[in-house]
């Protein structure tokens, strides 16, 4: 119960407030594009878990990139951790404005 609580609690939490320090240290600017183009294809997707799952794989393939180098900085951007339950999952229950507002703060 205590693993399930500390996980969900992130979600009610807002969002991180994170200095420049912390941008770069865990959000490498290699990874800017592919930051940019996730947030136009989440913009275009619908809010589902596929359509997430499909936005990313469609920024992975263009970018050359794999998932972790991708979601880490994802993940870190709207919760200020590189851990948590599935991304596309992660992006559905946050919400798409929010997953939007969260990862353009980061760019």
């Amino acid at each position: 119960m205590i693993e399930i609580a500390e996980g969900a609690k992130q979600f009610y939490f807002p969002a991180p407030d994170l200095t420049p320090d912390q941008i770069r240290e865990n959000i490498p600017e290699v990874i800017i594009p592919a930051l940019k183009d996730l947030i136009r294809s989440i913009a275009d997707a619908e809010p589902t878990k596929e359509a997430y799952a499909a936005a990313f794989k469609h920024v992975l393939a263009e970018h050359q990139i794999k998932m972790p180098a991708l979601a880490m900085p994802v993940r870190y951007a709207l919760f200020a951790t590189t851990q948590t339950p599935a991304i596309d999952s992660v992006l559905v229950v946050l919400g798409k404005d929010e997953v939007m507002r969260r990862l353009s703060k980061v760019i």
